[in-house]
């Protein structure tokens, strides 16, 4: 695990895992749980973008035809009327020149776009970009619809993947806050619970606010009956097949935008 943590090619939880699996011995063991929750990410990506492709290939579809119909349709139908002497709207006139404008001017309207969406991807990636997609999804009402499960599904499978390599509480609450660390809001919830934590507390109370009122007496009784690991994989499930029910009626608003 130090030969691998020099590195820093590796996220913390791995390093963790390894770390546990030498002391313990059980490597193969937190390996393949490493490798289940892997899989499990990388399918629920593949159907975020599965389920995203349509409304984005409909918007540039759309975007297309509105710039084909300004600067080739528009002149087309409205300059012979112009040629007669008959009045056109100032609309129509408007985007007359927009798109003259646009034929006139698009290689340098092109790199401004790609400079202006690379700037805005750079901003978006940024750790301040990062807290505040976090923070809009905790906020934003449309923003919290469209992330909020996703946000439980993704604790409940890490805090899942923790507990069931067997670490210890201390280091499950120190790779929670690290692995959250761009959400301001969970930050803040997690320090109070490893507080907690420190005075005794079980997991579910000490993290009852990173998951919704109705898991919580679901935790609560699992942890009593010693099945919390199974009980979390199951939540996990639930969260993300949610997550994706909750994309239809996403994707339908903006195919109607």
């Amino acid at each position: 695990h130090e030969s691998l943590g020099a590195q820093e090619l590796f996220p913390p939880i791995f390093i963790a895992l390894i770390r546990a699996g030498e002391e313990s011995g059980k490597m193969d063991v937190f390996l393949e749980r490493f490798a289940a929750s892997l899989e499990s990410r990388i399918d629920f990506r593949r159907r975020l973008v599965r389920a995203l492709v349509y409304p984005a290939f409909a918007a540039l579809l759309a975007g297309a035809i509105f710039l084909l119909v300004l600067t080739k349709a528009a002149p087309l139908l409205l300059q012979p009327i112009l040629d007669a002497g008959v009045a056109v709207p100032a609309g129509a006139l408007r985007m007359m020149r927009a798109g003259a404008f646009i034929l006139a001017n698009w290689p340098g309207l092109l790199l401004e776009a790609l400079a202006a969406a690379a700037v805005f991807w750079a901003l978006v990636q940024s750790g301040s970009g990062r807290k505040a997609r976090a923070l809009a999804g905790h906020w934003l009402p449309g923003a919290r619809f469209a992330s909020e499960e996703a946000r439980f599904y993704q604790f409940a499978a890490t805090l899942e993947l923790l507990l069931g390599a067997g670490l210890r509480p201390r280091q499950v609450m120190e790779l929670l806050l690290e692995c959250f660390q761009d959400d301001p809001v969970t930050t803040r919830v997690l320090s109070r619970g490893a507080l907690l934590l420190s005075q005794g507390k079980g997991f579910s109370e000490s993290l009852a606010a990173c998951l919704p009122p109705a898991d919580r007496s679901r935790i609560a009784v699992a942890e009593t009956a010693g099945r919390l690991v199974e009980a979390l994989g199951k939540l996990a499930l639930r969260h993300r097949d949610s997550h994706l029910h909750r994309l239809h009626p996403v994707r339908t608003r903006l195919l109607l935008a």
